[in-house]
Order: structure tokens, then C-alpha cells, then sequence
């Protein structure tokens, strides 16, 4: 469950899904699934470096590995289409952001409680720290729904901490190179994003950008009550630009 997916599929528009930070592909595959029967369109999701192995190799890994990992998949996604869905939960939200601020060929983006700040208070001191503290409580299965298991790692090195800290600031300074419509999905019960974040996305992007409530969610809504609702919403942007390709 924590391999990446690769789901074949045909036609102008292709589908890449970014799962969050300590994740694993788990908590996009039955999303990336669903939109893969509905659609019939070819579907990514990378494992990202350092993340369902072990925690030192996710120690060892940098928020450039993560971006050159999305842009990669993104890369093999335009040699079979011409446009690409982005998804992200979480991290995975940042890094399509930043993978659609250096891209011309994103359609659009599902944007799935994106972690644009780290609401850590370890995060602005990761750095310094990470020599004293090696590791922090991680932020695994934040799921309302019982038996849901998005396979992270229940502890987080603070180095990567650090890294994801770096780069979502990073990411704030491009949001307004982003012109892709975007929807939002935003939950009612987030443990771990804060709804600043929705804040800055809104305010930062030039693209026109619709926010979806997921009321019975929490963080990981993927595999929460309202997964249903994230996958008839993208389901139906996703038919929108095949069939605006077909009529072209």
C-alpha cells in the first residue's frame, strides 16, 4: 500500500496525485482509483523520497527530492497528455502548487487541506534543534472515520521538519505565479492545518479558486466521511477539461 500507483489510461488529460508529509500513496489510492474508473484518464502517484521506508531515509531527504520527485511524475504524465490534473493532500497540496507555479500544462488543482504553513512550534527552530532533538511525535491518521490507516510514520525526524518548513515558505512566495483554476477542499475538523493557510492560497494565486467544506472530515479527508465528495468534485473537473479537449 505505500508503493506507488500507476494506473494506464488514455486520452488528453492525466491525473497526478501527491500524498501529505510522513505519508505513503495509501492515503491517495482509493481517491486516485476512483477518479481513474470514472474518468478512464492515466493516473500518478509517486512515493515520495524518504517516506515509506524508514525514518533515516526520511531524515536524509530534502524538500528538493520531494518537488523533483512531482515534477518527474509530472514529466511522464505530459508524454502521454497535454494537460495535467494536480492533486495534493497536506504537503502533497504545496508541492502541486509549486509544481504548477514552473508548469504551463496544469489544468487545474485539487487542493486537499494544504499545508502552505507549518503549524508546528517546532518548525521555526528545526533547524537549530535537530542536532539536540532527533525526532517529534508525528501527525499520522488525523481521520474521524474509524479503520482508516494512511500508513505515515508515527514519529517524524526534526530535520524534515525543518525541510518541509523551508519549503512551504518557499512555496508562499510563488503562489502568484499559479494561474490554474483551484479547488479547495477545506475540512471542518483539522488537526493539523490551520485554516491560515486557506488564507494565503486565496489571497496569493491569480487563478479563480472554489472552496469545498468537507464538514465531517478532519485532515486526512481522503479517507474520511466526505471522501466521496472529493472524488464527485474532481471527478467532474476532470470531465470538464476531457470533454473541452474532444471538442477542440
Amino acid at each position: 500500500m505505500t508503493r506507488p500507483l500507476r494506473l494506464p489510461g488514455s486520452g488528453d488529460v492525466g491525473i497526478l496525485a501527491v500524498h501529505g508529509f510522513t505519508g505513503s500513496p495509501a492515503s491517495m489510492r482509493p481517491l486516485a482509483q476512483a477518479l481513474h474508473t470514472a474518468t478512464g484518464a492515466p493516473v500518478r502517484v509517486p512515493l515520495l523520497p524518504g517516506h515509506g521506508t524508514d525514518l533515516d531515509d526520511m531524515a536524509s531527504s530534502t524538500w528538493e527530492q520531494w518537488c523533483s520527485a512531482v515534477d518527474r511524475t509530472a514529466d511522464e504524465l505530459r508524454s502521454e497528455c497535454s494537460q495535467i490534473v494536480l492533486i495534493g493532500l497536506s504537503m502533497g497540496g504545496a508541492l502541486c502548487l509549486h509544481t504548477a507555479a514552473n508548469r504551463s500544462d496544469t489544468a487545474h488543482i485539487g487542493l486537499i487541506n494544504p499545508a502552505v504553513y507549518v503549524d508546528s512550534p517546532f518548525a521555526p527552530f528545526a533547524g537549530s534543534l535537530a542536532g539536540l532533538i532527533e525526532r517529534v511525535p508525528g501527525i499520522e491518521n488525523a481521520i474521524n472515520k474509524p479503520g482508516q490507516d494512511e500508513l505515515a510514520y508515527p514519529q517524524v525526524p526534526l530535520r524534515s521538519v525543518g525541510e518541509l518548513f523551508r519549503g512551504v515558505r518557499n512555496v508562499r512566495s510563488l503562489l502568484w505565479r499559479v494561474h490554474a483554476p483551484i479547488t479547495y477542499f477545506l475540512s471542518g475538523s483539522d488537526d493539523v492545518v490551520s485554516p491560515r493557510s486557506w488564507n494565503s492560497v486565496r489571497r496569493g494565486v491569480r487563478g479563480p479558486m472554489t472552496t469545498v467544506p468537507l464538514p465531517m472530515s478532519n485532515h486526512v479527508a481522503t479517507l474520511d466521511y466526505d471522501s466521496g465528495k472529493i472524488e464527485r468534485t474532481l471527478t467532474a473537473a476532470v470531465r470538464g477539461l476531457q470533454g473541452a479537449a474532444d471538442g477542440a
